[in-house]
Order: structure tokens, then C-alpha cells, then sequence
């Protein structure tokens, strides 16, 4: 055979095997079980700034974002017309948890546990683990490969068997580098083969982004017109020592 001919059939033989891990990589599946190490092992670090927008059809509802900074988390709620309708301040060191209700004029302050989700980043991964971990449980599939803002994920579901009076599926879209939930969704109805989607949440994340500004310096002084209620002891809630800043 000709040296010519070696190259030819060379290439060929690596076109064939390109195409072939294509088609296996685009027709692979994902069992319930290497779900769960995937959406369990999420990127999470130290310093990290999540955004979750919760959307009913195309009307934003809600804004929920999440700033990490060494012993520090913030959290701000907001509504669909982005006001801030309550904040949080919790110090991992400390224990103590600071709740902000800026449409109330309202300030609890006590000491609480961790307050961070158990099996990762955000409520997504907690949500899927907890109705896969429940007594019911769900019906799990595997529904391909997807992207979501450009991003490669798997897209899974689950037929949540604790609802009694209604059918409920969710939709998780898993981003294949980082193992993060991009999107998950929520269709409920009475018949499985004719669901409507109820809402679905949008996250985007960012690492080594969260600076000193971005965190809340909380000092009583800087709420003149809000009712401070204060409980300093773990697994109370009698708020015994109040505070009027007026």
C-alpha cells in the first residue's frame, strides 16, 4: 500500500472515531445516581454571588440574590419591579442571623444554626435531593442534552409522588461544566400528558466577584424608623428585648 494511501485511510479511520464519540456523547444518559453526585458536587466556594429570577410566563416576579464573602452571607429579595422587599445577614463565626423587612420596617435579630442549604449552592439542589429523599419519593428521567445562555447541561426530571391533589413534574437543566443548576421549572395539572408550567427559576453565578461594597455593614444607627426586635439565645424566638429606633 502506497504512503499516500496509509494517510488516506489514517484520516479516514479518525473522521469515523470523531463521529462516533459524537453520536455516543450526544445519545449518552444519565442514571438517578450519577444525577445525584453531579447536582451534590456544585461549584461553591467561599466567595460567590448568585442570582435567582423567579418568572411566571415571561413576567419576572421576584429576584432573590446571594452574596458569600468569607464568614458573611447577604441575601436580598426583591419584587418583579425590583424593590427590595426584605433583606438577611447571616455570620457563620457568630451564629448571628439578622432579618431586614424593608416593606415593614421590621428588624429581627437572634442567634440561629447554619443557615445555608444542605446539599449545595442553592434551593434548586435542595429541592431535588429532598423530594427524591422523601418518604413518596419521584419518578426520575433523563431528558437529553440541552443549552441554557450558551451553556452545555443535562436536562432531568422528576414526577413528584408527594403531591395528593395534583400531578406535579420538575425540570432541572444541570450545567455539565460546573455541575450548577442554570434553570429549573415547575408544571402542576391533574393529567400527566397535559401540564401547565406554574413558574420556572433562572440562576447565574459568579466566583471571586463579591467585594466588601457589596456586603451589608448592618449598625442599628442606620435604621432610624425600624422596630428592632433582639433574641441572643440559639432555638428561641421570644424576641425578649425590643428596640424602638425613633
Amino acid at each position: 500500500m502506497s504512503k499516500r494511501k496509509i494517510i488516506i485511510l489514517i484520516v479516514a479511520i479518525l473522521i469515523v472515531a470523531v463521529i462516533a464519540g459524537i453520536i455516543i456523547y450526544r445519545n449518552s444518559t444519565y442514571s438517578l445516581e450519577e444525577v445525584k453526585k453531579m447536582i451534590t458536587s456544585g461549584k461553591e466556594t467561599d466567595n460567590m454571588h448568585i442570582t435567582i429570577e423567579l418568572k411566571t410566563g415571561e413576567t419576572t416576579t421576584a429576584v432573590y440574590e446571594q452574596y458569600k464573602k468569607d464568614n458573611l452571607v447577604y441575601s436580598i429579595s426583591k419584587d418583579g419591579n425590583s424593590k427590595i422587599t426584605g433583606r438577611t445577614l447571616y455570620n457563620k463565626e457568630t451564629q448571628d442571623f439578622i432579618t431586614i423587612l424593608d416593606d415593614k420596617k421590621m428588624i429581627t435579630i437572634y442567634k440561629e444554626e447554619p443557615k445555608e442549604n444542605k446539599y449545595g449552592p442553592t434551593m434548586a439542589t435542595d429541592s431535588f435531593m429532598t423530594v427524591i429523599n422523601s418518604h413518596a419519593g419521584a419518578d426520575y428521567e433523563y431528558c437529553g442534552k440541552v443549552k441554557v445562555d450558551g451553556k452545555e447541561c443535562i436536562k432531568v426530571s422528576l414526577l413528584n409522588k408527594n403531591a395528593t391533589d395534583r400531578i406535579e413534574k420538575d425540570y432541572y437543566y444541570i450545567n455539565l461544566e460546573d455541575n450548577n443548576v442554570l434553570k429549573d421549572e415547575t408544571y402542576i395539572g391533574t393529567d400527566k400528558d397535559n401540564l401547565e408550567k406554574e413558574y420556572e427559576s433562572n440562576y447565574t453565578y459568579s466566583f471571586d466577584t463579591v467585594t466588601d461594597e457589596d456586603m451589608l455593614h448592618f449598625d442599628k444607627a442606620d435604621f432610624p424608623d425600624y422596630q428592632i426586635f433582639e433574641d441572643r439565645t440559639i432555638g428561641t424566638r421570644h424576641f425578649v428585648r425590643i428596640h424602638h429606633n425613633r
